[in-house]
């Protein structure tokens, strides 16, 4: 899908704040945001080992695409 996206650097919340289901609000805040920007789509990433990431994402009906690989460069 083509089109104006707003990308999430890093989404991370202590786990003694997840209790509040401030996760959640977070997460519809950055939601509500990229539609205020009237983008058409979100991005970010998640590690495949860390589930409850995944279970969070999968809760909101996420599409979690497992065939992109992400590259990096060091310069010293």
């Amino acid at each position: 899908m083509e089109g104006r996206c707003l990308y999430l650097e890093d989404f991370y919340v202590k786990p003694e704040y997840r209790k509040n289901k401030l996760g959640q609000r977070l997460f519809e805040a950055y939601l509500d945001e990229a539609k205020a920007l009237c983008c058409n789509q979100v991005k970010w990433q998640v590690l495949d080992w860390n589930q409850i990431g995944v279970n969070f994402y999968a809760k909101n009906n996420v599409i979690i695409e497992k065939n992109w690989w992400n590259c990096k460069l060091y310069f010293n």
